[in-house]
């Protein structure tokens, strides 16, 4: 299935009922016996959640967006938390139909 890229390492695709949000990225592979790294690095994909309209998808896409901002450190203060939210807010409205 086609992946369309939101930002960041969020991602959603579409099937003839929902619109799904999904995290991919790659990680170290685990062995399944051991519970060892393996030392080979894989693709991955999570899926956050499915949703019935484009607006809805995109503003819990704004959620795990700035709770990633948040833990990366991107964003320090509330001010710079309440920037990025009006910024989003501006770009969501685009998706409202």
């Amino acid at each position: 299935m086609n992946k369309i890229h939101i930002c960041g390492n969020l991602y959603f695709r579409a099937d003839s009922m929902q619109y799904i949000l999904l995290e991919c990225g790659q990680r170290e592979k685990i062995d399944i016996r051991t519970k060892q790294g393996t030392g080979e690095v894989g693709d991955y994909e999570t899926i956050l959640g499915y949703y019935g309209s484009l607006s809805a998808l995109m503003k819990s896409a704004r959620g795990y967006a700035i709770r990633q901002e948040i833990i990366d450190g991107s964003v320090t203060t509330l001010d710079e938390i309440l920037t990025t939210i009006n910024k989003q807010d501006e770009w969501l409205n685009r998706f409202d139909v």
